[in-house]
């Protein structure tokens, strides 16, 4: 039993840089364009530029933990309301044979808001496919395109906004 103990002990030390070498903190930020499809009281399709801010941590090379800041640009008959979105995801990561390039997949929760005069923030989920590709060690050039669940509620009776995106990522400790 002890030198299975040993054993298992060694394995782990050794394995610890393999796997802290795939493992930190990263932020980021992306531009796109968000396609928002809503219905509801003086409120239209819309098409509009879109920004994001993101932080998050590598957890191994296949998983990550994402937090994101999204401003999805203006909707509404006179484009006069604002739309944001608040999430937090888990990013699947899957590296694409042996390149610098990875294909990620994205599944989390979201709180929407729209700012007008009634203002209706609202929770659903996020889902998105993307990829990105390792500049250097620390920067990568990402893409993706996520829908996000948008109201249900009296002011806002459902909807989604389809974001396509291109940003940049910096990972720290590399």
């Amino acid at each position: 039993m002890k030198k299975i103990s040993i054993a298992i002990a060694f394995s782990a030390v050794a394995a610890f840089p393999v796997l802290a070498s795939d493992s930190g903190f990263y932020i980021g930020a992306d531009v796109g364009r968000a396609s928002t499809d809503v219905s509801g009281p003086g409120l239209t399709q819309s098409v509009d530029t879109s920004a994001g801010l993101i932080g998050g941590y590598q957890i191994s090379r296949a998983l990550a933990l994402e937090a994101k800041y999204d401003q999805m640009g203006k909707i509404g008959m006179g484009n006069d309301y604002s739309l944001n979105a608040a999430s937090l995801a888990a990013i699947g990561i899957l590296p694409v044979g042996n390149t610098d390039f990875t294909l990620r997949g994205k599944f989390g929760y979201a709180r929407t808001s729209l700012d007008a005069p009634n203002t209706s923030s609202e929770n659903g989920i996020v889902v998105g496919i993307g990829g990105q590709y390792k500049l250097t060690k620390a920067v990568g050039l990402r893409f993706g395109l996520d829908r996000y669940d948008v109201g249900n509620s009296a002011i806002i009776p459902g909807g989604h906004t389809t974001e396509l995106y291109a940003g940049v990522a910096y990972r720290f400790g590399e």
